[in-house]
């Protein structure tokens, strides 16, 4: 089964964001900002076989569109913030045939769906003596994002496209130096990696967190989550804690800015969501993951960058002891833009469309729709170095090179029960090796890199990613490529 990633935990509120409130709210009245981008993505997916019986994803060139539109207004002792997406859908091009249980909605375009507008945030902050409130809906970030991801930030590679979602009422306080924060809050998920209010998915979280820093950047958090989720049948739960800790070192090394930043996560608890075979009542949650990055910043009068990035998402190697070690990243983290994104995803589509196919199974097993994450990394470990070369004041170059390991055999749930429980592939081929295979991305901003305040910034960039599979994944390359317009103010 899925790891019961708790996404959408907490958002980490950084220090300069929880100081300014009492600083400024007053002088501040009245003040109306405004805020948006707008972006059309053109991709030319890969085509593969995803099953034995020989079907294959069926896309091809895909153009697609979004405009995130948002605000916020100072009241007086009061902000209102607000954000949203519109006109999120697929536009032109061709749709895939592995069916509707990818939230991205690769099976449909036009812009009558629902999901195609979609409210991000709505919420009320303001200051209570020292306490910062904040009540409403939400988006969740902490740390690196390995856990928790708003979707707001920009990956190194790829696209993002979800957020986690919860209506959430959070105090926030700072010792008076300001450089200790603690964090209260109480969630109930509206849509995250592992539930979704929309679909009778009832999932309740409390949060305590602490942040200390400076403002240079270096900085190191601890959050603890609860969560409780129902799922529709009201018959299944899942009761788990998360610890998170993450952190960053900011120095300067032989004239280099030097970035070490890192996040390692916990989960313990209990499941009855989806089982395995062996164990009919309840697993026990107990895995980890971690990612980190060290990157080296000013060579050349500050245009280049080399960055070494990495992460680990524990496996499960024995499906019969009862207990589920397999971890997820958030579905917005990047890595790379082939091998989990495009075709992790395909694959877990595949896998439902499979299991729940009448012809196969008696009926849906429940939970079945855990085995889909949207691509996510997990149970594997990668390494990737990334150069950046910023060639001219409007144009950027990036290039990088994915190694990715699986941390538990390969192998795909349907073909591999179907084989008796061997190992197999979702090709019905028998494996033996732990490697996924690699990947080379590369990318070209045309452009400003940076938002300035007052100021609107176009950009174009233009992406691939071209993977190669190891034998265990049945061999051969894929590749994608695409380009994204957006002008952002």
């Amino acid at each position: 089964m899925t790891a019961l990633m708790l996404l959408g935990l907490a958002r980490a509120e950084t220090l300069e964001e929880i100081a300014e409130t009492d600083v400024t709210m007053q002088e501040r009245d009245g003040r109306f900002d405004h805020h948006g981008e707008l972006r059309v993505i053109g991709t030319l997916p890969p085509d593969f076989v995803v099953d034995s019986e020989g079907s294959t994803v069926g896309q091809g060139f895909v153009l697609e569109t979004r405009a995130r539109l948002g605000a916020d207004l100072d009241l007086g002792g009061s902000t209102l913030f607000a954000e949203g997406d519109v006109l999120d859908a697929q536009a032109l091009g061709d749709t895939w045939d592995l069916g509707s249980i990818d939230e991205r909605h690769r099976d449909q375009k036009g812009y009558l769906d629902a999901d195609a507008y979609r409210l991000r945030e709505l919420y009320v902050s303001g200051l209570i003596k020292v306490v910062k409130v904040d009540v409403g809906l939400q988006t969740s970030h902490w740390g690196l994002g390995m856990v928790a991801n708003d979707g707001g930030h920009d990956p190194g590679f790829g696209r993002n496209d979800l957020e986690d979602r919860v209506l959430r009422l959070k105090a926030a306080t700072m010792l008076p130096d300001r450089d200790l924060a603690f964090v209260l809050a109480a969630d109930r998920v509206v849509s995250d990696d592992i539930a979704r209010w929309a679909d009778g998915q009832a999932a309740y979280q409390g949060i305590a967190a602490v942040l200390s820093g400076d403002p240079g950047g270096t900085h190191a958090g601890l959050y603890g989550v609860y969560r409780r989720q129902l799922e529709l049948d009201r018959r299944r739960v899942t009761e788990a804690v998360v610890l998170d800790a993450t952190g960053a070192w900011v120095s300067e090394v032989a004239g280099l800015d030097l970035r070490v930043a890192g996040e390692v996560a916990l989960i313990t608890g209990t499941t009855s969501r989806a089982l395995s075979y062996q164990e009919r009542s309840a697993l026990d949650l107990r895995s980890m993951g971690a990612t980190g990055l060290a990157e080296l910043s000013g060579f050349a009068e500050d245009r280049g960058a080399l960055a070494l990035r990495a992460g680990y998402a524990s496996g499960d190697a024995d499906s019969a002891d009862g207990q589920s070690s397999d971890f997820a990243f958030d579905r917005n983290f990047d890595v790379g833009m082939v091998l989990f994104d495009e075709l992790g995803g395909a694959l877990e589509a595949s896998t439902y469309r499979l299991i729940s196919d009448p012809h196969h199974t008696g009926h849906t097993p429940d939970g079945a729709e855990a085995t889909v994450t949207e691509g996510s990394f997990k149970k594997a470990t990668f390494v990737q170095p990334v150069l950046t070369a910023r060639v001219h004041e409007q144009a950027e170059l990036k290039l990088g090179y994915l190694m990715a390991w699986s941390t538990a055999p390969i192998s795909e749930p349907f073909e591999s029960h179907r084989a008796g429980g061997v190992p197999v592939n979702h090709l019905g081929e028998a494996t033996s090796g732990y490697r996924i295979g690699s990947e080379l991305d590369w990318s070209a901003l045309l452009g400003s890199g940076k938002l300035e305040s007052g100021r609107s910034a176009p950009q174009l960039l233009l992406q691939g990613g071209h993977a190669f599979l190891s034998p265990d994944l049945g061999g051969g390359s894929l590749h994608l490529v695409s380009a994204q317009a957006r002008y952002r103010w």
